[in-house]
């Protein structure tokens, strides 16, 4: 499992909740298959990355992606990787070190892994993924560059095009809701 970009980083774009009129900046992150090199699983939010956040993207691992990709209107598109996964392995972000984390795994049996601490090449599968959603997520109106120089006085925030239809409740269940 990966996130795009720290906490507060500055590759995402502005964006807005039109329902709770929230503005800031997404965060994602995802989860691979090392074997077939699927995608599996995937979360994007505006709040920073959290256990809760690591959570909803493993229930969207683990759950039939079809409900959801009905709900978002997405039509002849087959997304059918999902299940237990044999074993979790992660770097060592705040949000994988959770004791949520630790607890859910093991009590379903599913052993979590942390990549060596100062070694990013580790998770050289995770991080393509997010350096290739990344590069397509500054062509998106809004992108807040990678840092201040690149930006210039380019306004992301006026530029931000995506809303955000609603925020997603909190006792949702994962495989009927949106992102």
């Amino acid at each position: 499992m990966g996130r795009g970009g720290p906490p507060g980083g500055g590759d995402r774009p502005a964006g807005r909740s039109a329902a709770a009129g929230v503005s800031g900046r997404g965060h994602g992150g995802g989860a691979i298959d090392v074997g077939s090199r699927c995608v599996i699983g995937l979360m994007v939010m505006l709040e920073a990355p959290s256990a809760l956040s690591a959570g909803l993207c493993l229930a969207r691992m683990v759950c039939d992606k079809r409900p959801w990709l009905e709900r978002l209107g997405v039509e002849g598109v087959a997304w059918p990787m999902s299940g237990k996964p044999d074993e979790i392995y992660v770097d060592n972000a705040a949000e994988f070190r959770s004791e949520a984390l630790r607890r859910g795994c093991a009590q379903h049996g599913i052993p979590l892994t942390y990549r060596p601490k100062g070694m990013p090449h580790f998770g050289g599968i995770i991080e393509r993924l997010i350096g290739a959603m990344m590069q397509m997520v500054h062509e998106l109106p809004g992108t807040t560059f990678s840092n201040p120089a690149e930006r210039g006085s380019y306004d992301s925030r006026r530029a931000s095009s995506r809303a955000v239809a609603r925020p997603m409740p909190p006792d949702a269940p994962v495989t009927s809701t949106g992102p």
